[in-house]
């Protein structure tokens, strides 16, 4: 006598269920599969079971995701089952576990189950209402044989999609396949449903005989964005295709679009327009897309672009693009700002000069003009006119807005630098300062780029100087080249006769000839300049060293060769999970090792750098890496001089651990050598936690999105072996259900019984006990 595994729902017609008696633990099973209305009378009752046991303690996503995995690949033609009772399962899943579901399937398999057991007449409706949904219904021959397919409008409480359907009363519907990327879509129930389909056009595109059908795809992106594309969709082997090529809305050269996203919205924004004409000798139309731009500098431009049918690829694809700007100051600017990128000096002027003449002399000044005002400025001083550089230096002085701005202090140390020493660099260091102060308004205003308009919120990345106006670096180096330092002076003085204030400087005497060496840092994100004594004149390098300020500790510490090092010594507080951000642009990406005594919010972050001099020019010494909050004399303990230094070295092929070493003075080399404790390597903080839940998680995805069931199959079982005995009853239960699921799937039946058993002998009164027992059959 055999009876069936099952759940409560079973409990009519089965005489002993498993999970109501422990006597089976003893039992002997053989493999069953439930018919698909057992499994989904089943499912509401396993998933309730859950609510009741782990309410707001667990995730219910391994559970689910079993649940729809199962249906989906053992269950092909589930629209065959009731409708009501396919509702009813997806209900009871949506409840708990809204957002890891294939939305678009389950309602597909609702509303193909309706029509099937509801046989209507499409033809003789507009729109219909069942279960919960609302249907607007038209008529399109997508095919070309004279009988028509339709078009379901339909909307769901938490659905809304354009489906089409084949078929007629007599012969029956079936749901045709379409890449529609809005397929799958369900709103949350806090959703205002902004965004979706919208269909544009109906006709034949391509000349093939055949109508094609396009729509608009949109919705709202990060950053109050409105992003989407178009899909053109074509008949072809009894599905519908879509001709449209890549539609990525951030690239210029596919059938996409993105722009600012005022409320309201609709699907295609106001400043996008579509047309279908023919532009061309050949019997396909052409599609344009038409937009309208205003970008970060209030520049309003028209952008209208051309997509032509291509037979070879079977695609609609890129062929031209033109863009038509409007006569402003601001489009002025935008031109001038690319000449400055161009070192076409003569040509921005000849722009600056036109934006402030639209603008006209009794404008109030913005930031926009202000900056204007320095850069023209600064193209007049690289092209020696000084008077002219003068001149708008003399009007920023007299715009009255300035005076209630916070860049006036900074723009009257740049006029009082530049009054003393009217230099080119000192206008461009002056300008690059502006720029990186305030980079709310200089990110905008410093890019020549389209970013949508309003701009909500940008990042403030870290400034390059081509984007202040000129290159500082570039300019300083040609300077620095050009200009003999002599010993006789200080270098702090003939710096300012070239119109450079340091922001800091350090002198130090490093080979002990008695005379000096300086360090001098003009700007915080300009390399220093270090001038080393050759004679009468100094010899001048640019060091990659950090900017002196609380973080940071330079001194010089005594070497065993005799001279010292120039020491850098910074540490600094970061968060944990901002592990890809450097506070530092000379810090290398690393991983510190785990500091139990640091809170689980925030580490530490830093380095200790020796440089010593060799042949006019600084070279590293030593380089540390460092994760623990040390003092720098627990380091580098006085008095020195060290033979070896305890601490980390960097490893430098990923993932770049820090290991804990000994740094050996080496006679030759004249540096530290770091010699690694290979028994004291430290873990990295950052490593994932590889229980047999990550594993089982990453074995899911792997099947799931993958389809690399073979390989899936390998990495679960091998994280059984070695973890299961480390995890919770809960974790093995789900890791065991999913070995039986993929082993069943990939024909290994004897695998599968062994693990289905599993999960019920672990807790046969459970969730997954229940779920596991549909598959099992007990023999007496």
């Amino acid at each position: 006598m055999r009876r069936i595994m099952a759940g409560l729902w079973l409990l009519i017609i089965v005489v002993s269920p498993i999970h109501g008696s422990s006597a089976q633990q003893g039992a002997s099973y053989q493999l069953r599969t439930p018919s698909a209305r057992e499994y989904l009378i089943a499912a509401p009752e396993i998933i309730e079971q859950w609510r009741l046991d782990y309410r707001n303690v667990y995730s219910p996503y391994d559970l689910q995701a079993a649940i729809e995995q199962e249906l989906t690949l053992r269950y092909p033609d589930l629209a065959q089952e009731p409708s009501t009772l396919i509702a009813n399962t997806y209900s009871s899943m949506v409840s708990t576990a809204y957002g890891i579901l294939d939305h678009g399937w389950w309602n597909q398999q609702i509303i193909e189950s309706w029509l099937r057991h509801h046989p209507i007449d499409l033809a003789s409706f507009h729109d219909l209402q069942f279960l919960t949904y609302d249907v607007k219904i038209s008529p399109r021959d997508f095919d070309g044989d004279g009988v028509d397919e339709y078009v379901l409008d339909v909307t769901g409480d938490m659905y809304q999609q354009l489906v089409v359907v084949k078929g007629t009363a007599e012969t029956g519907y079936h749901i045709v396949e379409t890449p529609l990327e809005w397929f799958g879509f369900a709103y949350a129930y806090w959703d205002n449903h902004s965004g979706g389909l919208e269909p544009l056009y109906f006709g034949d595109l391509n000349a093939d005989g055949l109508p094609e059908w396009v729509l608009a795809f949109g919705g709202v992106g990060a950053n109050h964005t409105v992003i989407g594309h178009l899909e053109i969709l074509s008949w072809q082997d009894g599905k519908l295709v879509n001709l449209a090529g890549d539609t990525n809305s951030f690239d210029p050269d596919t059938l996409g679009y993105i722009g600012p996203a005022p409320g309201g919205h609709p699907i295609i924004p106001y400043f996008i327009h579509w047309n279908v004409a023919q532009l061309d000798d050949d019997p396909a139309q052409e599609i344009q897309q038409r937009q309208e731009f205003e970008d970060n500098w209030g520049c309003k431009f028209v952008e209208t672009r051309a997509f032509d049918w291509d037979a070879t690829t079977h695609r609609y694809k890129f062929v031209t693009s033109n863009r038509v700007f409007e006569d402003s100051a601001e489009c002025a600017v935008r031109d001038a700002q690319d000449a400055m990128w161009k070192e076409d000096w003569v040509s921005a002027i000849g722009f600056y000069n036109y934006a402030l003449d639209l603008w006209g002399q009794n404008s109030v000044a913005s930031h926009l003009e202000v900056y204007v005002h320095l850069r023209l400025a600064l193209a007049y001083g690289l092209v020696d006119d000084l008077q002219s550089a003068d001149f708008q230096i003399e009007a920023l002085e007299n715009l009255e807005a300035l005076m209630f701005r916070p860049e006036v202090e900074l723009l009257e140390g740049a006029i009082t630098n530049y009054r003393q020493h009217p230099t080119a660099l000192a206008l461009c260091l002056s300008v690059f300062q502006y720029y990186s102060i305030h980079l709310d308004s200089a990110v905008r205003f410093g890019n020549t780029e389209d970013i949508p308009v309003p701009v909500v919120s940008l990042y403030s990345p870290s400034p390059r100087t081509a984007e202040a106006g000129c290159d500082a670096g570039q300019v300083l180096d040609e300077v620095l080249t050009n200009h003999t330092f002599t010993t006789n002076q200080s270098v702090i003085e003939q710096l300012a006769t070239l119109g450079a204030s340091p922001i800091a400087s350090q002198s130090f005497d490093l080979n002990g000839d008695g005379q000096d060496e300086w360090l001098v840092w003009l700007h915080n994100w300009l390399d220093p300049i270090f001038f080393a004594p050759d004679g009468e004149v100094y010899h001048i390098s640019r060091p990659p060293i950090r900017t002196p300020d609380d973080m940071t500790t330079l001194i010089t510490y005594p070497l065993p060769n005799g001279q010292s090092a120039f020491v850098q010594f910074y540490f600094v507080e970061f968060y944990r999970d901002e592990m890809n951000y450097l506070p530092d642009p000379y810090l290398k990406p690393f991983y510190c090792h785990f500091d139990p005594t640091v809170s689980s919010g925030s580490s530490w972050r830093g380095y200790l750098n020796l440089w010593g001099l060799d042949r006019l020019e600084l070279y590293p010494v030593s380089e540390m890496y460092l994760c623990d909050e040390l003092s720098l004399n627990e380091i580098l303990p006085n008095p020195g001089p060290l033979n070896e230094i305890e601490g980390w070295a960097l490893i430098e092929e990923p993932p770049h651990d820090e290991v804990a070493s000994t740094f050996i003075w080496d006679t030759e080399s004249a540096a530290y050598i770091p010699i690694p404790k290979t028994d004291t390597i430290l873990p990295i903080s950052n490593e994932p936690i590889t229980d047999l839940a990550w594993e089982l998680n990453q074995a899911q995805w792997r099947w799931v999105y993958s389809h690399d069931l073979e390989g899936a199959l390998q990495a679960l079982t091998a994280a059984i072996d070695e973890k299961l005995a480390e995890a919770s009853l809960l974790d093995q239960q789900a890791a065991y259900y999913w070995l039986a699921l993929m082993s069943e799937m990939n024909g290994q039946p004897d695998d599968a019984l062994k693990a289905y058993v599993q999960v019920v002998n672990l807790a046969p009164q459970s969730a997954w006990g229940w779920l596991a027992g549909l598959h099992l059959e007990t023999l007496e």
